[in-house]
């Protein structure tokens, strides 16, 4: 009777326990259907993510990002980095044909055969500037620029300099002075022209030039000049002809 009454009591056990097993199965399925749906429901209202990043919803943004792949946002990320570079090179090609920035004139082309006259301006300048340059350009001791002529392509031009060189420069062992040209050897050969002082008169600085006039192998001018003797002078470019006061 005892023994009856035990398996009575398992059995009852195991009805409750198997009972509340199929009621967990069928909970589990109920939820995990529930949250299926709400996936699917996700999913549905989560736009193209092309079309996403472009209106820039962070709302949007924040509820489909793990719906869209990291591969397809980065895909969208490069197509508009390509886009926008796009537009950018297409902005710059398009001003820099006329770049006349607010406040200044448009600028036209340079005309061929064209100097400056920032390179025609005679003026006196500082031999320590040429201490380094090219060798027909040193050793002075007073340097002016004469002004500058045209080279034979007709988009550039040689600087014209007179030079006051001590008599230690010189093989005749007076103070010259020499035009020397900041161009090719050909075109600096033709435009030199050499002058010695016929006297001892220490060391040259010119002190002014005037009338200047610069043509093919002619140089016209009148150099006013000072001596480390003493004496001022002129020196007729044209002529070749020194004056001293006395």
């Amino acid at each position: 009777m005892h023994t009856d009454h035990n398996r009575m009591r398992f059995r009852n056990r195991m009805i409750l326990a198997l009972s509340a097993i199929i009621v967990l199965i069928v909970l589990a399925g109920i939820y995990l259907a529930s949250t299926r749906g709400s996936v699917i429901a996700e999913q549905s209202e989560c736009p193209d993510a092309k079309d996403a990043l472009k209106t820039k919803s962070t709302e949007v943004l924040q509820r489909c990002s793990e719906v869209w792949s990291l591969t397809q946002i980065a895909e969208i990320r490069q197509e508009e980095r390509e886009a926008q570079t796009r537009v950018a090179l297409s902005d710059f090609s398009t001003a820099i044909p006329n770049p006349t920035p607010e406040g200044m004139e448009l600028r036209t082309p340079i005309p061929p055969w064209f100097i400056p006259e920032s390179a025609k301006k005679v003026e006196a300048l500082d031999p320590i500037e040429f201490f380094d340059g090219p060798p027909h350009l040193r050793g002075s001791n007073s340097i002016w620029r004469l002004g500058a002529i045209p080279s034979d392509d007709p988009y550039e031009y040689y600087r014209l300099y007179l030079l006051a060189r001590p008599p230690s420069e010189s093989e005749g062992g007076q103070a010259t002075l020499t035009t020397e040209l900041d161009g090719p050897r050909a075109e600096w050969e033709a435009c030199y022209h050499h002058w010695e002082a016929p006297q001892d008169i220490g060391t040259i600085t010119i002190q002014a030039i005037s009338e200047v006039e610069i043509a093919p192998r002619e140089i016209n001018g009148i150099v006013h000049f000072s001596t480390s003797t003493g004496h001022t002078g002129t020196l007729d470019l044209k002529t070749g002809e020194w004056q001293f006061s006395p």
